[in-house]
């Protein structure tokens, strides 16, 4: 995938300086810190259902039986 950002000049300077100090291109610095970025998005997700599992269970979501029939307005 390729993606263009515009970042203010400040950003910049310090990927570049980043990529300089390990020696490699600024593209890998933001791969990433992209990547890392979404393994821990996707493990707060994970984090929150494991919060919340079971709390539901108590209650009756069952399709109500009056849904679909006509109702008159009138």
């Amino acid at each position: 995938m390729t993606i263009t950002l515009e970042l203010r000049p400040e950003v910049e300077r310090e990927l570049e300086a980043r990529a300089e100090a390990r020696g490699v291109r600024v593209a890998e610095i933001v791969r990433e810190l992209v990547e890392r970025g979404a393994e821990r998005t996707g493990q707060k997700l994970i984090d929150v259902c494991v919060q919340i599992r079971g709390l539901a269970d108590d209650l009756d979501l069952a399709r109500s039986s009056a849904a679909g029939r006509a109702v008159d307005l009138s």
